[in-house]
């Protein structure tokens, strides 16, 4: 089991009166697990600034840079898991805990320390939880709660989908579980269930207490709740959705660490089941080391930044749409109408105390006026917040999936017809995506065949293509369809009569073959192979069942050549 596939490790942030904000303890203590930068940025991070004000816990969670490259174990479960939950590549994830409270014996006044999880995995909504139980443990036990829970955490099973793992730590079992991507091959079911089996007999053997102990089932590992952080500016709801789905450079301005980074996650799952794939900031301070590059960019990146500090509203006056926060994001009755403004300049927000949206962008889409109605009715009559989170995310799950299924139909368009995959030819590719054919198809196959929200949707399309969004997505699924060819590819070598064939082949012909089904032979086998990946992305392997036949191929070919091609070849 690799030690860094469910956590890189917990620090402890304190403050000393010399010093300022500092690391106590990094466990495990191995000194190269975090880099300069990234220790430097997280000590700023892990406490809410002076803007915030922040007394007793406060829970948050932040996202760091990092040059390492991901661990063996994590590229292998990418392979297999959903998008949205894939260990990231450039980033660590972490999960704060502060505890700020009067202490008479500090000169300072005030205990003030966090507890911080860095990890690889974008559970939000699993670490917040385990983060909430284990913190205040350490708070009132010392070093020795962070110990013991790590050590038990390094005795978890590995990563892996399809399959509910229960997770005992400190007198606790989380039972999760990791949905597999949509590709993933049924031949990992027979390896499923063996690795199901070396689970439990794992977890018994890690916990006397498994057998009375009531796990607590933890139903998505990165689903928030996203009524919550977005009720407040409900009435531009679609238009954050809007944003979102093209990438756009967007601020937001809350009054704690917990506020801005519950908002900047349930935005950006406004477009599931699309990936957003821009970099976010949860909390972002001015003392991040990404400030001066966000701050003097006159492009702004596609970037969603999360912050307290009213300063960024200056500083960032050239980022096109801003959003201001200026109350808790608890559930008041009556939701708050916030002004939605369009300006050029939004050094006003410093004068601003009301709470606002101010944006350049024009929506592409009407305004959806029964599902606000829907929404706020819901508050009036105080329904729970679960269901209207689930309201919100079924609403734009549909609007997302009828925005991309044109879209997912025309790429189906693009690849080669079966009759076109021979095994005496190299796999054929996919025909290249091309916007004014796309935008050609709208009339018949567009969004308006599954929604009834109207508008520019061709300039929306348009817009999208120009986002790191459409990018990914096109990337993605381009690579699906060359990996299916070549399965196909594969396939069609594996079927074929090459006795048949070779009457009346001259020896070179029937060399090219075999070194052909060679480079076959030299891929990794798919799902159940331990060998590490490959990069770049494209995942090109081949099924065992098709391996094993290709190897009979090959013996039939080679034995059909003189003694000395015979050497050679073999």
């Amino acid at each position: 089991m690799d030690s860094n596939s469910w956590i890189h490790c917990i620090v402890i942030v304190d403050f000393e009166i010399e010093k300022g904000q500092i690391i106590e303890t990094i466990h495990p203590p191995e000194n190269t697990i975090l880099s300069d930068t990234e220790r430097n940025n997280l000590v700023y991070m892990a406490f809410p600034d002076s803007n915030s004000n922040c007394m007793g816990d406060t829970k948050f969670h932040i996202c760091l840079r990092t040059m390492k490259k991901l661990s063996d174990q994590h590229r292998l479960y990418n392979r297999e898991c959903k998008q949205d939950l894939k260990a990231d590549i450039g980033h660590y994830w972490g999960y704060v805990f502060f505890r700020q409270v009067k202490d008479p014996t500090s000169k300072r006044g005030y205990f003030q320390k966090s507890f911080v999880l860095i990890t690889r995995l974008p559970f939000h909504n699993f670490f917040s939880e385990l983060v909430n139980r284990w913190a205040p443990l350490y708070f009132k036990s010392g070093i020795s709660a962070l110990e013991q829970g790590y050590d038990q955490i390094l005795s978890w099973p590995k990563l892996i989908t399809n399959t509910p793992l229960q997770l005992p730590i400190l007198g606790s079992i989380y039972q999760l579980y990791i949905a597999a991507n949509r590709n993933q091959s049924d031949s990992t079911s027979s390896t499923t269930t063996t690795e199901t089996e070396d689970v439990t007999n794992n977890n018994n053997s890690q916990s006397s207490s498994a057998t009375t102990t009531i796990p607590i089932t933890i139903n998505s590992p990165n689903e928030i709740d996203i009524f919550g952080p977005v009720h407040t500016i409900i009435h531009h709801i679609q238009l954050m959705w809007e944003l979102i789905l093209i990438a756009e450079p967007i601020v937001i301005i809350a009054p704690s660490p917990t506020d801005s980074s519950l908002l900047v996650q349930a935005l950006t799952n406004l477009i599931a089941p699309l990936e957003y794939l821009p970099e976010i900031f949860p909390y972002f301070t001015i003392h991040n080391a990404e400030f001066r590059e966000f701050a003097s960019s006159t492009s702004p990146p596609s970037v969603i930044l999360g912050c307290t500090n009213p300063y960024f509203a200056k500083t960032l006056s050239a980022w096109p749409h801003t959003i201001r926060i200026n109350e808790s994001l608890q559930i008041d009755h009556p939701v708050p109408h916030r002004k939605l403004e369009r300006v050029k300049s939004l050094q006003k927000l410093l004068m601003d105390n009301s709470g606002s949206i101010y944006t350049q962008h024009r929506p592409f889409l009407q305004k959806d006026k029964a599902f606000v109605k829907k929404i706020l009715n819901g508050v009036k009559t105080r329904r729970p917040t679960a269901v209207q989170s689930i309201i919100l995310r079924r609403y734009f799950l549909e609007l997302t999936q009828s925005f991309m299924i044109p879209l997912e139909r025309y790429m189906s368009s693009l690849m080669p017809l079966a009759k076109d995959i021979s095994a005496f030819r190299a796999p054929p590719v996919p025909t290249q995506f091309k916007e004014d054919t796309f935008l050609g198809t709208l009339e018949l196959f567009g969004p308006q065949l599954t929604s009834t929200v109207k508008g520019d949707f061709e300039g929306l399309y348009k817009k999208f293509f120009r986002s790191s969004n459409f990018r990914g997505w096109y990337e993605a699924r381009r690579t699906e369809q060359i990996e299916k060819l070549e399965a196909l590819h594969q396939e069609a070598l594996a079927k074929e009569d090459f006795k048949k064939w070779m009457r009346g082949k001259q020896e070179v012909e029937i060399v090219d073959m075999i070194l052909c089904i060679k480079n076959k032979l030299q891929l990794p086998v798919n799902s159940n192979s331990t060998l590490t990946p490959v990069e770049p992305a494209i995942n090109v392997t081949i099924k065992k069942e098709v391996r094993e036949l290709l190897m009979v191929k090959l013996d039939d070919l080679i034995a059909s050549l003189p003694d000395d091609l015979k050497t050679i070849l073999n």
